[in-house]
């Protein structure tokens, strides 16, 4: 029997991912990771797994701690053979690159990162990064990077860099089943519909936006958490299911997006992919990947007129759907993702 577990051990790389804790709602980190184990579950070559149940102890001078021992110990009897560390603005990030050296693993490291100036606090998060997470890099057998903001970064700190983007998760969660109401297809267009998806009193999401809008001309749905004013115009909807989700995608006539930054954007993906046109502003960095693609219109952040000009000409429009899904395909990422484990274990 141990021969029989040594000889599966010997054909399947077990990575085993760190994210960050999340407190309340999921984040983008979060998805990530969970998205990234589902697209490796019948697969044979890599087995992927996150570690979300590490215990963490509250620290008001350090947000989050793991509780040392015991995320140490659960680490190593993981047996990973690779160590895929996620986020850098936290102590559990250096934590995590702690214990996978001191184990001897093999390190995958994405960042999702942001460029500090577009951070709460700029200066802290470089402190943070240079003291903590940098002296460690040297360690990483590769970084895994989303846009051309984080691989310039990284390719100057001298970084072994694999540029891969994300994927729609919905195609991984539920390879577009249909919903109570019918086929995600047949859904019916709401022509005056505009979707934001977000937390809807954070800074980095742009839903003041919305205000400057012209009241009564569009049906504004907004998805999301926050305590906001709430126009005669808008329609808020908390704590839905994926289905739901989904259904609102189909049923807009555009998404919106006016972040201050995003280091890749989840839901412009999952509006394109549901034949939904998207405005954004020009840091939104999915962008980086969608030169030529019919239905995305890009504005610079701070020009609210641009904004409003943009969702009259874009609502509605057309949307290179084939062309998004290529680029964006779950199948080839998986590829890229099982090519990048196998060279970090020396396999080919």
């Amino acid at each position: 029997m141990s021969d029989q577990k040594t000889d599966e051990k010997k054909k399947t790389i077990f990575v085993q991912q760190i994210c960050p804790p999340v407190v309340g709602h999921a984040d983008g980190i979060a998805t990530y990771c969970t998205a990234l184990a589902q697209l490796f579950d019948s697969d044979g070559r890599v087995s992927v797994a996150p570690m979300w149940d590490a215990p963490v102890r509250p620290s008001r001078l350090l947000n989050n701690l793991y509780h040392w021992r015991s995320f140490y110990h659960t680490l190593k009897q993981a047996d990973a053979d690779v160590v895929h560390i996620n986020g850098y603005a936290s102590f559990t990030v250096l934590q995590s690159f702690l214990a996978a050296w001191w184990l001897g693993k093999k390190i995958v490291y994405t960042a999702h990162w942001h460029p500090y100036k577009m951070l709460r606090r700029p200066l802290l998060g470089k402190m943070f990064f240079n003291v903590f997470v940098r002296p460690f890099l040297g360690k990483v057998k590769a970084v895994v990077t989303l846009n051309e903001d984080d691989t310039a970064y990284f390719r100057g700190l001298r970084c072994p860099v694999t540029r891969i983007p994300h994927w729609c998760r919905f195609q991984v969660e539920s390879h577009q089943q249909p919903l109570s109401g019918g086929n995600l297809a047949q859904v019916e267009k709401n022509k005056k519909m505009i979707l934001f998806v977000g937390r809807f009193n954070a800074d980095n999401k742009g839903f003041d936006y919305l205000y400057h809008l012209p009241e009564g001309v569009y049906d504004i749905h907004c998805v999301g958490m926050g305590d906001v004013e709430v126009r005669s115009d808008m329609t808020i909807h908390t704590n839905i299911p994926t289905e739901k989700l989904q259904e609102l995608y189909a049923k807009a006539s555009l998404v919106v997006i006016p972040s201050k930054y995003e280091a890749f954007s989840y839901v412009a993906l999952e509006a394109l992919t549901s034949g939904t046109p998207v405005v954004m502003s020009d840091r939104v960095r999915i962008a980086d990947y969608l030169n030529d693609c019919r239905g995305v219109s890009i504005f610079r952040y701070g020009d609210h007129e641009g904004f409003v000009s943009a969702v009259a000409s874009m609502i509605g429009s057309a949307v290179d759907t084939e062309k998004v899904l290529s680029i964006f395909s779950p199948d080839a990422i998986r590829e890229k993702y099982a090519r990048l484990y196998l060279s970090v274990c020396g396999r080919s």
